[in-house]
């Protein structure tokens, strides 16, 4: 099973498009830290309270001498927030696979040897799991598209035209 820490914007780009179900069923075991789970606010609140309800994410809350440890990455790192050094280092406390769309936690964590991976693997994954199809992962993509302007478009556009084709 993949050990995965979710960092707040792919947490969210799952919430807000729907597909949190979805990708809460995937063969993953899925932790955050309380830092990322007290960003998720407004709408889609409630759809994240009640996966953690159901126990399908693993919210770590930090010891104070954790806490130092995040803090002394923050102080290493001051281009990250204190919520993206939590993810860092609960995926180094894990040996976790860290899920980010932040160009600045993924150099860092290239740079840590910590596995990344992005939105669009997620969608990947929910194809090859059989919990989306291509067309709607097509469709959700284009969805994330409008709300995320951080994404690669040349590579969603690629994967829109790929799985429209499918």
């Amino acid at each position: 099973m993949i050990v995965v820490v979710n960092d707040a914007n792919t947490l969210i780009d799952m919430l807000e498009i729907g597909i949190s179900d979805e990708f809460f069923r995937l063969p993953f075991e899925i932790h955050t830290t309380d830092f990322v789970s007290s960003e998720i606010k407004g709408d889609i609140l409630n759809r994240f309270q009640n996966c953690v309800r159901k126990k399908l994410i693993d919210i770590y809350s930090l010891t104070s001498e954790e806490l130092d440890k995040v803090v002394n990455l923050n102080n290493n790192y001051p281009p990250l927030s204190q919520s993206d050094c939590s993810c860092l280092w609960l995926c180094q406390h894990l040996s976790a696979t860290l899920l980010t769309g932040d160009k600045q936690l993924k150099k860092i964590a290239s740079r840590k040897n910590i596995p990344i991976h992005g939105s669009i693997w997620i969608f990947k994954q929910l194809i090859f799991h059989g919990e989306i199809s291509p067309r709607i992962a097509a469709i959700k993509l284009k969805e994330l598209m409008k709300i995320n302007d951080r994404l690669p478009e040349n590579e969603c556009r690629k994967k829109i035209k790929e799985w429209e084709s499918l």
